[in-house]
């Protein structure tokens, strides 16, 4: 049996459940993991600009594709 379905699952809804507040987040991770506050804070925030990065990329990707889409459009070259 595969656990990590399972456990991200309970990842999941540990963090839905402590969402609201992000400092009682980072404290229930802390008491729960037994990593400092600080360390812990330091994850999330390393993680969260990583996620932000990732996402910018791709929304400038994207909006590049549908640039040249419609510039292709106007030249005759596709058609919708």
């Amino acid at each position: 049996m595969w656990v990590a379905p399972e456990l991200a699952l309970r990842a999941a809804r540990f963090v839905a459940a402590h969402a609201a507040d992000l400092p009682a987040l980072v404290g229930a991770l802390s008491r729960r993991t037994g990593i400092p506050t600080v360390v812990v804070a330091a994850l999330l925030l390393v993680a969260s600009l990583r996620v932000v990065k990732k996402t910018a990329r791709f929304l400038v990707e994207v909006g590049v594709a549908v640039v040249l889409v419609l510039i292709a459009a106007q030249m005759g070259w596709v058609r919708f």
